[in-house]
């Protein structure tokens, strides 16, 4: 009995830290693109940021699935979901993410989109990474923090209006 249980319980941390390791290596080039987007754009001159910002919302209207709305730049969902697409924007411009010992290049995200909406200890990992290498603070507005996360109460109170 008492081999069973060791058994289950090395199977069950096997599975915790497959689990985690999975999510990291999902999350990491994702939150690392945001991060050095913001970085990069706030050093990039105003016509570069125009551009770049020109190309992601061309980028967006290339994978947009809805024909009857034409997509514009205050339809990101986030500033999070700006950045990714900013990231993507500035890798096929070819302009580089900031000088940092973390990557030499932007990371290739398949699905940016997808970009996390909540920051975690990868995003202060990176964030206090760049700030260490680079003395530059990066601060992301994500849309659920502990600070303004949605209660059970105004979930209900927001379906009951509409």
């Amino acid at each position: 009995m008492i081999v069973w249980i060791v058994v289950v319980t090395v199977a069950a941390a096997g599975l915790w830290y497959a689990w985690q390791w999975i999510h990291f290596t999902r999350t990491w080039p994702k939150v690392f693109n945001i991060v050095m987007a913001k970085a990069t754009y706030a050093q990039l001159p105003a016509n570069q940021r125009d551009l770049v910002a020109k190309r992601a919302v061309e980028l967006v209207r290339r994978a947009w699935t809805r024909r009857d709305v034409q997509f514009t730049d205050d339809l990101f969902l986030h500033e999070a979901h700006r950045l990714s697409w900013h990231a993507l924007a500035m890798a096929e411009l070819g302009i580089a993410p900031l000088r940092n010992r973390m990557n030499a290049g932007w990371y290739v995200v398949k699905k940016p989109h997808q970009c996390p909406y909540k920051p975690d200890s990868i995003y202060e990992n990176i964030v206090s990474r760049l700030r260490d290498e680079s003395k530059i603070e990066v601060a992301i507005d994500f849309p659920v923090t502990v600070a303004n996360k949605p209660s059970a109460t105004s979930k209900s109170e927001s379906s009951l209006e509409a």
